[in-house]
């Protein structure tokens, strides 16, 4: 009896987490992420790394900047051009990673469902918060901060 108890109170608690972590809150409800200007994507990446409004390398990225990673589910062998697309929020979390002695990053998952275009599936923002520093970033972010992650790339509307 404890053993079925225990069991039904675990299935519970799953249910629960699944449901908070793809519950899109308002400000994402009913939203898209649409491109608005072509992007390159370099061979065999298959995502789009963003900082400061416009796209960067994995080189360029400032860990203390906000970023945004578009996740891909194909890549190519050369160099390629997204000229357009749309994606439907679908769901939404926030956790925390890639913690260390200086801090840890603040992550908004996206989950998208594409419309037209390359297909993706994420969308993954990073705000990286020091230990004992509350920050002049929110943690969580809004469609407004990603705007200014994106650039005139992606916009959520």
């Amino acid at each position: 009896m404890i053993k079925g108890g225990l069991m039904l109170f675990l299935l519970f608690m799953m249910a629960v987490a699944i449901a908070q972590a793809s519950s899109v809150p308002a400000e994402f409800k009913d939203r898209q992420v649409v491109l608005t200007k072509p992007l390159s994507v370099a061979p065999q990446n298959y995502h789009v790394l963003f900082q400061g409004g416009k796209p960067i390398t994995q080189g360029q990225l400032t860990v203390w900047d906000p970023s945004c990673r578009l996740e891909l589910k194909n890549a190519k062998d050369s160099r390629w051009q997204i000229d357009a697309a749309t994606y439907q929020i679908t769901g939404y979390k926030t956790f925390s990673s890639d913690c260390d002695q200086n801090g840890c990053d603040e992550v908004t998952s996206l989950a998208l469902n594409t419309l037209n275009g390359p297909e993706a599936y994420k969308l993954d923002c990073r705000v990286r918060h020091a230990f004992g520093e509350p920050g002049n970033t929110p943690s969580k972010l809004t469609p407004q901060s990603l705007d200014i992650i994106l650039g005139d790339y992606i916009t959520i509307k």
